[in-house]
């Protein structure tokens, strides 16, 4: 693959996994939250159940680990 490609993959990857991950199911906590525009593009308009999001986002670490030297390397950490 391209450098090219494999930058817009991993970075694809990178905003899946945290927006999905950090999504908790309850979207706007008021009418004047800032958030909300963001939480109603991110579910394309409609509810997402909290469980779909966690799948989503992780799916996408793991597919983001198996495509990228240098999140292999961060996971490989004794941290993780």
């Amino acid at each position: 693959m391209s450098l090219a490609k494999t930058i817009l993959w991993n970075t694809a990857l990178i905003f899946i996994a945290i927006s999905y991950g950090s999504y908790n199911g309850d979207g706007c906590y008021y009418k004047e939250d800032d958030i909300c525009p963001y939480w109603h593009a991110v579910t394309f308009g409609t509810f997402m159940a909290s469980w779909l999001t966690l799948y989503l986002g992780g799916i996408a670490v793991v597919l983001l680990a198996l495509t990228s030297e240098v999140t292999q390397t961060i996971l490989a950490t004794d941290f993780f």
